[in-house]
């Protein structure tokens, strides 16, 4: 590598990890929400955007969510989770992060586009004498709301579950 490809190559990884820390962390100050808005439509571009983190600081989400797939026919009732967070192996979040997102996602009205097609994905991972006796396919919503800490305490590492649901798609299957 000549001296010249080297200087080119530390200036690329220097541009990548300034970009990524102006969009991945959290907004500071006035001058930091200006170049994040500057690089936001580049990073889109390219698809390096890091979308919404808003896992702690300064507003922590204050709900546990998973998504649900049930398949109802002749002698068959099955249901699928997505992944519980808690109980993924370290490398097992590293790699599955996104999915929690999409899963989260995937739930909201305003994503009702995608739902027939993951209902169908679903339902082709079924092995095929399965599938053939499904004649119904429900996504449901699992929720919990994270209680205030000053109201109700839980302890670090408790794994918590879903006590609410909503059917939010239903399809019959030919």
């Amino acid at each position: 590598m000549t001296s010249r490809q080297r200087v080119a190559a530390n200036l690329v990884i220097v541009c990548f990890v300034t970009l990524g820390l102006i969009d991945a962390t959290p907004v500071t100050s006035a001058t930091h929400a200006r170049f994040k808005s500057a690089v936001d439509p580049f990073l889109d571009k390219i698809g390096l955007w890091q979308g919404d983190w808003r896992l702690f600081a300064p507003e922590p989400r204050k709900i546990n969510v998973t998504v649900s797939a049930r398949f109802i026919g002749d002698g068959v009732s099955l249901e699928w989770t997505s992944p519980n967070w808690r109980e993924l192996a370290v490398l097992e979040k590293f790699f599955t992060v996104r999915h929690t997102k999409f899963y989260d996602a995937l739930r909201l009205d305003e994503n009702q586009g995608a739902w027939a097609a993951f209902a169908e994905y679903r339902l082709r991972q079924l092995p095929p004498t399965v599938r053939q006796d499904v004649v119904r396919i429900e996504l449901i919503r699992n929720w919990k709301q994270t209680p205030n800490p000053h109201q109700e305490w839980i302890p670090a590492g408790t794994n918590i579950q879903p006590d609410q649901s909503f059917v939010f798609f239903t399809r019959e299957v030919q």
